[in-house]
């Protein structure tokens, strides 16, 4: 059941984001039009491009078993799995058309980086905020 739920969840992620992409490229282009999938808005692209992003999201759900390896400083765990999700990302590009253009490259992986950097500091001032109130309640006792 635990591995049902974590493909369950990746999959819908990977669903939420090849829907989600798409409006931001869309607003992006600002011709009132929406952009589902950049090879093609034909059936056969469409469904082509959920079933890539639904593994995309089961990929990237089950990454996070990187951070699980004992005896890694924390730094490197985040180097690999960034390195990881950077694989999985030009080989989904490449399956549904993102990288037309080389700037379509550019754009993805520099767009990737910097969200996955925005959410590490966030969970690095939330560990640590959580890491103090711990440390103040053992402090009280």
């Amino acid at each position: 059941m635990k591995h049902f739920n974590k493909i369950a969840f990746g999959a819908l992620m990977g669903t939420f984001f090849g829907v989600l992409i798409p409006i931001f490229v869309s607003i992006g282009i600002g011709d009132g039009n929406f952009y589902y999938c950049a090879a093609g808005n034909d059936l056969g692209y469409c469904i082509l491009n959920f079933v890539v992003m639904c593994l995309f999201g089961i990929y990237c759900t089950y990454s996070s078993y990187i951070f699980d390896i004992k005896n890694l400083k924390l730094i490197w765990k985040y180097v690999i799995h960034i390195l990881v999700l950077l694989v999985g990302i030009a080989l989904t590009g490449l399956a549904v058309g993102w990288f037309t253009y080389y700037i379509g490259f550019v754009w993805a992986i520099g767009s990737f980086v910097v969200i996955y950097v925005v959410i590490g500091l966030i969970n690095y001032f939330q560990s640590k905020a959580n890491i103090g109130k711990i440390n103040d309640k053992l402090n009280d006792k």
